[in-house]
């Protein structure tokens, strides 16, 4: 298993695009930015980018997916040793929740 981390700059640069235009739509609603002035759109949008672009590269990385293939239960059923004929089974144990305390002596 190799210890590279591996990122991802484009694919935060396309979430970044995405995050500009939302967050320039809701200062355009805000009436914070006015509509039709390209200075502050280029400004958001260059600012989602570079802050999504930054994110790829220095966050810490998911934890690994297993390889194709692998599964965490097993493949074949543990084996329940059967009751004999007539036998009862052992009690269960109480539940977790409901346990009354133990008395004092």
């Amino acid at each position: 298993m190799s210890s590279d981390v591996k990122r991802h700059p484009v694919r935060g640069a396309f979430w970044g695009l995405l995050f500009g235009f939302g967050l320039f739509l809701i200062l355009v609603g805000r009436k914070v930015v006015p509509l039709g002035t390209w200075a502050p759109f280029a400004i958001v949008m260059a600012g989602g980018v570079a802050l999504n672009v930054l994110w790829a590269m220095f966050a810490p990385p998911r934890k690994a997916k297993p390889p194709k293939g692998y599964s965490a239960l097993p493949l074949e059923p543990a084996a329940v040793p059967a009751l004999e004929q007539g036998s009862v089974p052992p009690p269960l144990p109480p539940p977790a929740g409901n346990v009354p305390p133990a008395p004092l002596s």
